[in-house]
């Protein structure tokens, strides 16, 4: 059946080429060495059979059949050019025996991955255009390659996947989905590159890249020798030298805020230092009395009798027994001083830590808006912009006291607002609700579409216990603010709902992390009255304080479906599987109500917001928007036993005509 259904197409094939079938068959044996080009269109060819019949084929065309394997070429060792497109390949495979082929046209299929091309060493030109490839992989081994076209395809980022194509001229990346200017600037490694496209009117759509403020002039600073950018020709050098003119500028302006960050932050560590040994003062001071006290009382203890034959031995072994009770009640002094010099040593460390940490944080944002040429930036509010108050007044509105009494926090004080411009994502989310637009036909449910925006609140997910996750990268606010929210996989992978999680509420968004930290231990992480001054002079993000980052994102959560009540348990979080886009494929996102257990609400008072906390999880990220950066500070109760307290309840005085420390109560 098969050899009839291959003879079959055999006779096809030497029909659209003008081939006789009877007369190939009885004149040339079944072989013919003269015929180097084939072609096929439009007539429906099932799939490739064997071509061993035209050993000296050197090119190929196959047009709008129905294929859906590569096949049958094993023969065609002479091969130098194969065109399989508009037919539904799903792999590139079948290829290894074309070792001569210098161009490889495999357009408008349904390819999802490059591959199996390590063993074309000659080839030149490749056309993947129009297919279903997110990544670009498998072209280290074509290091011949000059043409590149991977236009209409679904590719994020170009990284380093084509540093061995060092002799590529022609490069097509329209209608794809880059996003960053960091993925033209490594572009840099290909010399030879004369013709770029990340957008194309013959394809009909174009990266965010290209949508993004000095777009053409980040291109031409970054690569000179370009002659042609989106099919335009770039006819003088005069352009290039006013683009790298404008970026030389840029660059100087981000020199010189670098810089004032700099030097700021050298101040803050100078005020820092001053502080500490401001604070470390008075445990010194008393360090050092209570050590002369100390050696004073050693001394009078080894000190020969004077009247040694009118003092009794009754009264010499009480001498003796007093001086030792002194000499111990100073050595437990001494080590309670030194205990509080120990901890305010500690802090300092930590305040340092945390501010060399926001310093690198600062300095990596503004490297950010550097390099995505000020399409990425980060503004910081002040209570003079609506905007700043705006959200202060969201996030304080959205926190109750009574759901932190577990972890005795009273209150949450915020130290910055920053608002985030992020030009292509804000493009890709508008892009988004206007497709939404343009598929709802009705009138009354566009207009309504405000309605189903919301401004939620996401926090970074802990990472767990013994979970060294590369992934945990993509959900940091760092990685957000660039590149946007990840896709749902990740949260699955690290064991959450295949979903992205928000919610109305700070204490249900940073539940997770709180418990993690484990609260009930506090007072341990608690800095004393003289350590204040940290605290009211800088703002950072510290263990020892605890403090939070969190984002506030407008979301639209479309025709969402709700799921039972959520009672958060102890200590360990444990996701819903069935919440999956898979599950609810007709619904934008998923709500659910969610309730904290009794034992972490506080008995005293009434709060009603238990009924208004509240979870979303969004299945496409494209649905959310980050727009503000939220940093703040949780504020505890004040317990007893801290370190201020005990600083409180010591006093130096005059005993016995020596200074030394005493207790007006026992710690």
């Amino acid at each position: 059946m098969k050899a009839v259904e291959d003879e079959n197409i055999f006779k096809e094939l030497c029909e659209s080429n003008g081939i006789n079938y009877d007369a190939f068959q009885r004149n040339h044996g079944g072989v013919d060495t003269n015929i180097e080009v084939l072609e096929i269109f439009f007539s429906g060819l099932p799939r490739l059979i064997s071509l061993k019949a035209f050993p000296n084929l050197l090119k190929l065309i196959i047009v709008n059949q129905t294929i859906e394997r590569i096949e049958g070429l094993d023969a065609c060792t002479n091969l130098q050019e194969l065109w399989i497109t508009e037919c539904k390949l799903q792999r590139i495979e079948g290829l290894s025996g074309c070792t001569q082929l210098q161009r490889l046209y495999l357009y408008a299929n349904a390819i999802k991955v490059i591959e199996n091309l390590n063993g074309l060493k000659r080839l030149e030109h490749l056309w993947l255009n129009e297919n279903m490839i997110n990544k670009i992989e498998g072209l280290s081994g074509a290091k011949r390659l000059k043409e590149l076209n991977l236009a209409s395809n679904q590719i994020r980022f170009i990284g380093t996947s084509l540093a061995e194509n060092t002799e590529l001229e022609v490069l097509n990346l329209a209608d794809n989905k880059i996003s960053s200017f960091q993925d033209i600037t490594i572009l840099t490694m290909l010399p030879k590159l004369r013709n770029i496209a990340f957008s194309d009117p013959v394809y009909g759509g174009k990266n965010p890249v290209a949508s993004m403020a000095n777009y053409h002039v980040h291109i031409l600073y970054h690569l000179p020798q370009l002659e042609y950018i989106d099919g335009l020709h770039i006819t003088t050098r005069q352009v290039a030298e006013q683009a790298e003119a404008t970026v030389t500028k840029k660059k100087m302006w981000y020199h010189m805020k670098s810089k004032t960050l700099e030097r700021e932050y050298d101040e803050f560590q100078v005020r820092l230092r001053q502080l500490r040994k401001k604070n470390e003062h008075v445990p010194e001071e008393h360090i050092r009395l209570l050590n002369k006290c100390l050696q004073r009382l050693k001394q009078e203890l080894n000190l020969p009798e004077r009247n040694f034959h009118t003092r009794s031995a009754a009264s010499d072994y009480n001498e003796r027994e007093r001086f030792e009770k002194q000499i111990e009640i100073l050595r437990q002094r001494l080590i309670v001083w030194q205990n509080i010099l120990n901890n305010l040593a500690a802090q300092y460390e930590a305040a340092h830590s945390s501010l060399l940490q926001q310093k690198a944080q600062l300095a990596s944002r503004i490297q950010l808006e550097l390099i995505s040429g000020g399409n990425i930036r980060f503004e910081e509010g002040n209570v003079n912009d609506v905007w700043f108050n705006a959200a202060k007044d969201l996030l304080l509105s959205r926190f109750c006291s009574s759901i932190y009494s577990r972890y005795h926090i009273t209150g949450i004080k915020i130290h910055r607002i920053t608002r985030l411009f992020n030009r292509p994502k804000k493009l890709q989310f508008d892009h988004s609700l206007d497709c939404i637009l343009d598929e709802d036909d009705d009138p009354i449910k566009t207009k309504s579409i405000q309605s189903k925006l919301e401004y939620l609140f996401y926090c970074i997910p802990p990472i767990r216990r013994n979970q060294n996750d590369h992934m945990y990268q993509f959900t940091t606010i760092e990685s957000i603010s660039e590149h946007g929210f990840p896709n749902v996989e990740i949260y699955k992978h690290l064991g959450q709902e295949e979903a992205i999680p928000f919610s109305n509420s700070l204490a249900v968004s940073d539940y997770l992390r709180i418990e993690q930290a484990g609260f009930q231990h506090r007072d341990k992480y608690r800095f004393g009255k003289l350590t204040w001054f940290f605290i009211e002079l800088f703002v950072f993000t510290s263990s020892i304080l605890f403090t939070g980052s969190v984002l506030m994102a407008k979301i639209y959560i479309g025709s969402s479906t709700t799921t039972p009540v959520k009672e958060l348990p102890f200590p360990e979080y444990t996701p819903d599987p069935s919440i999956t886009s898979k599950n609810f494929s007709t619904h934008a996102s998923v709500s659910r109500h969610v309730i904290f257990p009794e034992r972490a609400i506080s008995k005293t008072g009434h709060c009603d917001c238990g009924a208004q906390q509240q979870q979303w999880f969004l299945f496409d990220p494209l649905h959310a928007y980050a727009e503000y950066i939220i940093e703040y500070e949780y504020l505890f109760s004040v317990s007893h036993n801290t370190l201020s307290d005990q600083l409180s309840r010591i006093k130096v005085e005059k005993v016995d005509e020596s200074i030394v420390t005493t207790y007006q109560k026992e710690i």
